[in-house]
């Protein structure tokens, strides 16, 4: 019973730390909260997903090379409404996107 106790708790570590490893980035999440508060009739955003490990790849986002980290965000002639949720002002605030530039 030992044995199996083992290794159900190194199959429970790997499964969570590749979970955790292939996770969204903060940035990403923070898209995504945006995102939530737009109407996006047109789809434009449709490739924004959880799914993804970095919002880099995104429609309209630009990354730093060096550390993958959203330096702007470019929205325009996207057709999108709706409002920006005042949480999103955390996430400024705390980092994601201090200093950094949207174009709606």
């Amino acid at each position: 019973m030992g044995f199996l106790n083992w290794v159900f708790s190194v199959v429970s570590a790997a499964a969570l730390f590749v979970s955790y490893s292939s996770a969204l980035t903060l940035d990403g999440f923070a898209l995504l909260e945006l995102k939530s508060g737009l109407n996006d009739t047109r789809n434009s955003l449709e490739n924004w997903t959880d799914s993804d490990e970095s919002p880099c790849s995104w429609t309209g986002v630009s990354c730093n090379p060096q550390d993958q980290r959203v330096v702007s965000i470019n929205l325009r002639y996207m057709q999108l409404r709706g409002i920006i949720s005042p949480s999103i002002q955390e996430h400024t605030k705390a980092s994601a996107f201090s200093g950094r530039s949207l174009s709606l």
